[in-house]
């Protein structure tokens, strides 16, 4: 299995995540094959592949990619596919949705 991506840790640190929910959404990524999740995969491997990863970049991935619906979703077709248990799922979702303002935006 791949490393964990570094926007993937620093998205669990600010969540107060533990890396062992992290790392099991990674394996669950990396063998998925739903839509959601393919799409997803691809497209933090690219950003991650870039030799330089500027502040801006990351913003703009973050606002595109990794808004609190978007990893619900995400998390959510990981279960339908049995490839995320639900326990984890809900133990990453919560610390989601401790950092989401009433109005579904990042705090």
């Amino acid at each position: 299995m791949n490393p964990l991506p570094a926007l993937l840790v620093c998205f669990a640190r600010c969540c107060g995540m533990e890396l062992h929910l992290m790392r099991a959404f990674w394996f669950a990524l990396a063998c998925a094959e739903h839509e959601t999740a393919v799409h997803f995969r691809e497209r933090l491997l690219v950003f991650e592949s870039r030799p330089i990863v500027t502040q801006a970049a990351t913003a703009h991935f973050w606002d595109r990619h990794m808004q609190p619906q978007q990893l619900v979703a995400l998390i959510e077709s990981l279960v339908e596919e049995e490839r995320l248990a639900r326990q984890t799922a809900t133990a990453m979702e919560d610390h989601v949705l401790r950092h989401v303002l009433a109005d579904g935006r990042w705090r």
